[in-house]
């Protein structure tokens, strides 16, 4: 039996690049049209007034005025409002602590020149709780207008899979992950996940390479332990200049500055697409 498609147009909410990017991979012949920061609360209630989009796809909290007025605004036309996402706080169990703890040549800080190459590795610390492993993930981040990736550097524990990925706003990750799909494996309390090489490009400044999306899983899949992570700082020279990652967001100029020097917090960007999908037999 034939069925007819139905195409639903909805204004996802999320200020993470990685839940967009779940969402979607399970939505079917998807695609994201940001709108332009300033003006996505009018815009997505013009486009709802006009019979534009149908609902609203919250994949987590919103801040800024643009989120809590497009939300009082949605709220008052009664328009559909379906979480997907629950926020990462509400579903951390704290049986068990975790730290992903990042190193490069073996220091949290460590002091290099253009042309050399920085073994990155990747620990993740049991720091309260027993059990075994059954998932884990990181997605270390780094910036490759500092450095450029080495894709013959990279040592894995075993089980470990990784791949470099290149995120909406030009930096790139190394992504590393681990499934068990048995009851789960022994690891340590401090097990070394894998590292990877990074050759120095800048002649200047200094650069963080982070740890994002980061988690370990609990047994059934649906939830996660408590974990925190240590970054980890290559320093060409003490006069940088330092970039703001808005992941999509709107743009936050950059600053020249001493490294160790407070630096006042720019305004928070602001996030805002609008998701158009098909589907079939669509109520």
């Amino acid at each position: 039996m034939n069925s007819s498609l139905h195409t639903v147009s909805a204004l996802l909410v999320s200020a993470s690049e990685a839940q967009t990017k779940r969402i979607g991979a399970l939505l079917t012949r998807a695609r994201i049209v940001p709108f332009e920061h300033a003006d996505s609360a009018r815009q997505a209630l013009d486009l709802f007034d006009a019979g534009g989009i149908d609902g609203v796809l919250i994949a987590e909290p919103v801040t800024g005025s643009s989120g809590q007025e497009l939300a009082l605004q949605l709220k008052k036309r009664r328009c559909m409002a379906v979480l997907l996402l629950a926020p990462s706080l509400a579903w951390g169990d704290d049986s068990r602590r975790y730290e992903f703890r990042l190193a490069a040549n073996g220091e949290a800080t460590y002091h290099a020149a253009a042309g050399d190459t920085v073994t990155v590795s990747l620990t993740l610390c049991r720091t309260t709780g027993t059990g075994p492993m059954f998932a884990m993930q990181d997605e270390i981040c780094f910036d490759p207008a500092f450095f450029v990736y080495q894709p013959d550097g990279t040592l894995l524990r075993e089980g470990v899979k990784t791949t470099l990925v290149t995120l909406r706003d030009g930096r790139q990750a190394v992504y590393m992950n681990y499934v068990d799909f048995g009851g789960g494996a022994d690891w340590a309390d401090e097990t070394v996940v894998g590292s990877f090489q990074l050759k120095v490009l800048a002649d200047g400044g200094a650069s963080a390479i982070t740890g994002s999306h980061y988690l370990v899983s609990t047994e059934d899949g649906m939830g996660r332990y408590a974990a925190a992570a240590r970054d980890v700082t290559v320093v060409v020279s003490e006069q940088c200049r330092v970039t703001f990652q808005s992941n999509g967001g709107s743009g936050v100029a950059p600053a020249e500055v001493l490294r160790g020097t407070p630096l006042t917090p720019p305004q928070a960007p602001t996030f805002s697409y609008l998701y158009i999908f098909s589907c079939q037999n669509c109520a």
